[in-house]
């Protein structure tokens, strides 16, 4: 062998110009595979239900957004966009995260009720805002719930995976106390 040190986490030789990334990655999947055991399988199911979630905040929060401008709420729409953006850096750290562990992202196969999210005519039939803020909080508890469950299907073995997803369910924690209090505003006005 040359005298190239290895990546640690990769297996990797530093320099080693000749190997495609998807191969590399590859390689980082099959060893997730064969040091968790039946647990690479379902470990990257569990994050493609993360991913789904995460996305499905992002589409609430964009619904929310539209309806805050609609109803001259700027707080609330400043809330809003505010967490949607979170949202979509949230699904993109999954989204990488699940290739670092060779994975492919895949959204189809998961429970619909951890994917509530409003469809934009759903969205129009909200009677007034509290209630689709209501509705975004009880979804949002559905949501922190179902990241709780996965962070600690991680916590064993794999505490990279479980802090990434402590740390997306921490922000949801903070956005839904926002949430609430944007809430009481609106309905005390």
């Amino acid at each position: 062998m040359d005298n190239h040190d290895f990546q640690p986490d990769s297996g990797v030789p530093r320099g080693d110009t000749g190997t495609s990334r998807t191969a590399r990655v590859g390689r980082v999947g099959a060893r997730y595979s064969v040091t968790h055991g039946d647990h690479g399988a379902t470990a990257i199911r569990l994050l493609n239900r993360a991913l789904a979630i995460a996305q499905a905040v992002a589409r609430r929060c964009e619904c929310q957004y539209l309806a805050a401008l609609r109803s001259h709420a700027p707080a609330l729409a400043a809330a809003a966009l505010a967490h949607a953006n979170d949202a979509q850096i949230h699904t993109r750290r999954i989204s990488a995260r699940i290739g670092e562990l060779g994975g492919e992202t895949h959204v189809a196969d998961l429970t619909p009720d951890a994917t509530v999210a409003p469809k934009p005519a759903e969205a129009r039939l909200a009677h007034s805002l509290p209630a689709l803020l209501c509705n975004h909080l009880m979804a949002e508890r559905i949501a922190l719930e179902s990241y709780a469950e996965i962070a600690a299907f991680f916590a064993p073995f794999d505490p990279t995976t479980r802090s990434l997803i402590e740390e997306i369910a921490a922000a949801g924690e903070q956005r839904k106390h926002e949430i609430s209090g944007l809430l009481a505003a609106i309905s005390n006005s």
